[in-house]
């Protein structure tokens, strides 16, 4: 079993965009204002963890380099921060330090030669290399790619000399533009690099088979995997990017969603014998005082948190019937981007799952049938998430293929179906997916006469699985005791309804493995029976989602699927 103490960790943070005085600001945004009191906040936050060192993705400072005397001020800012930092720290420069990559119909200044001796006055050099117990840091200066100044060949020159140095060894790279946001074949936009670019870099990381890479920039989380590498795209300590607000079902945060605090933060990096493990640090927009960095850090924090791939006791799951790969276009902003439209894809859904250990998910079985979708579950199960399938009836040829393809990925198929044709259904198409492992879950279809008999009222909802008021036992030819006459099936849905208390649903769920073959996998309900019934009563939900959670912990069973995860 794995070590639950990494060898070491490390921070990563970006896009601090300080300002020249505490008070001063050339952004017409108010939350810009906050810049350096929200840094002095990370930095002591810094200085309480068991770190071995902290790299700067760029965008360290607001004021771009033509402005003279705001530029040299907000520098002076940093280094007055950081000299209270107590772990070493490694920067790179961002766009605002050293001007845009080479655009053409971007408003401020692309890089430029007095650009980069600008940086190299005020930060000095624009790239490194760092080693630690055997894992190689290499920093780049990304505005550079593409722009034919001397200083792009000569970090091309020491990139490759480095690499080739150390491709025997772990390399995690760091960049401020991202290569891509979404798909390594997007065009060309303001928050990724040119294609040229792009093909260039990618093809180093394939090459010296980088394990990790992580950008600024977009002021967000992303998490995209290309090849062996897990690619990391970082949120701001100062704030959000409002152009992405595009991407949430709900009103922007203030600001039109530039002061979205909830998402500020930076990365720790856990490094293990064989890969890392990210761990998302919420400053929540939390600022400190001049003085406050002058406290002694203790260390204090050092484990990494229990996630996806750590979770040795993963109760329970979601069901992702909201689309968790959900491809959007942002609309162009007039400021950044004006001539098309950038697609991306929500990932807050996924670092929320990670953030809180999930491991099990449930997912219709028909995503496999989506190239982007069957590659994002291989992705996401890299993470170590484990999927559970559903779907009705007989599977097509195609989807039996998808499945038997990708067996590594689950671990369980529902199979929904109406049970009158339970004699005449040909269940022999599983086999193959059997042979290799997934289980199959029988959820047979609930019809209204069914609904009725139990004592409920029926409402226009479909139904399906086992309920608590069913015969399991009492009748041989009850169908509970019919499936388990089958050999086709190794267990059964259960569906706990929202008024159904949870200790009668465990305690049947216990005498089926008592006195049966059969598994049983577990829906939590959070809807009610009744579709007009709003739900909004969150210590309910709270108290019944805990319950089942530490019933489960208890009792050592399978995942229970909690519906749904929005």
């Amino acid at each position: 079993m794995e070590s639950s103490a990494p060898l070491f960790s490390y921070a990563v943070i970006a896009d601090t965009h300080l300002n020249q005085g505490e008070d001063d600001c050339n952004s017409p945004f108010e939350v810009n204002r906050l810049a350096n009191a929200r840094l002095r906040y990370i930095v002591d936050d810094l200085n309480q963890r068991d770190i071995s060192h902290v790299i700067h993705l760029g965008d360290i400072v607001h004021p771009v380099p033509s402005m003279g005397d705001l530029y040299a001020d907000s520098a002076a800012r940093f280094h007055e921060q950081t000299a209270k930092l107590q772990h070493p720290i490694f920067i790179i420069p961002g766009n605002h330090d050293v001007g845009d990559k080479p655009i053409d119909w971007g408003p401020a200044g692309t890089v430029r030669q007095s650009f980069l001796d600008a940086w190299q006055q005020y930060f000095g050099a624009h790239y490194f290399k760092h080693r630690h117990q055997g894992v190689v840091f290499v920093g780049i200066n990304a505005q550079v790619l593409g722009s034919g100044l001397p200083l792009e060949q000569e970090q091309n020159t020491w990139l490759h000399e480095t690499l080739q140095a150390h491709k025997s060894e772990r390399i995690h790279l760091f960049t401020h533009y991202p290569p891509f946001l979404f798909d390594t074949d997007e065009e060309e936009h303001y928050d990724n690099l040119n294609e040229a670019a792009r093909g260039d870099l990618l093809s180093l990381i394939d090459e010296y088979a980088v394990e990790a890479l992580f950008a600024g920039h977009v002021h967000h989380f992303w998490y995209n995997r290309y090849r062996q590498c897990d690619c990391y795209l970082l949120p701001s300590t100062c704030f959000t990017r409002q152009d992405y607000s595009e991407m949430f079902r709900i009103g922007p945060a203030q600001e039109h969603g530039r002061n979205d605090a909830d998402k500020l933060g930076y990365l720790l990096v856990h490094v293990f014998e064989d890969h890392q493990q990210i761990e998302m640090v919420r400053s929540y927009g939390n600022d400190a005082a001049v003085s406050s960095a002058d406290k002694t850090g203790s260390g204090r924090i050092s484990a990494a948190p229990v996630n996806a791939k750590t979770n040795r006791f993963p109760a329970m799951g979601f069901d992702l019937r909201s689309d968790w790969c959900e491809k959007l276009q942002i609309p162009p902003s007039g400021g950044l981007d004006e001539f098309n439209r950038k697609w991306v894809r929500n990932d807050y859904g996924l670092l929320a799952l990670w953030e809180m250990g999930i491991k099990h998910l449930r997912v219709p079985a028909a995503d496999l049938l989506d190239l982007e979708r069957a590659q994002r579950l291989r992705d996401l199960a890299h993470l170590g998430f484990r999927f559970t399938l559903y779907s009705f009836s007989h599977p097509s040829e195609q989807l039996l293929k998808a499945v038997e393809n990708d067996t590594q990925l689950f671990d369980n198929w529902e199979l929904g179906f109406q049970f009158d044709q339970l004699k005449t259904f040909d269940f022999t198409c599983f086999d193959r997916c059997k042979h290799q492992g997934v289980k199959i879950f029988a959820s047979p279809l609930r019809s209204k006469d069914e609904i009725v008999s139990s004592g409920k009222k029926y409402y226009h909802v479909i139904n399906h699985g086992f309920m608590l008021s069913d015969d399991y036992f009492d009748s041989s030819d009850s169908m509970f005791r019919q499936l388990e006459s089958r050999s086709q099936f190794d267990g059964i849905v259960l569906r706990c309804s929202l008024n159904d208390p949870i200790n009668e649903m465990f305690a049947l769920e216990a005498e089926i493995n008592l006195r049966s073959s059969l598994k049983t996998i577990m829906h939590l309900r959070m809807t009610a029976d009744n579709p007009a019934e709003a739900q909004v009563d969150e210590g309910r939900y709270c108290s019944r989602i805990a319950e089942a959670m530490f019933t489960r912990w208890a009792d050592g069973g399978g995942p229970i699927f909690c519906d749904s995860f929005v």
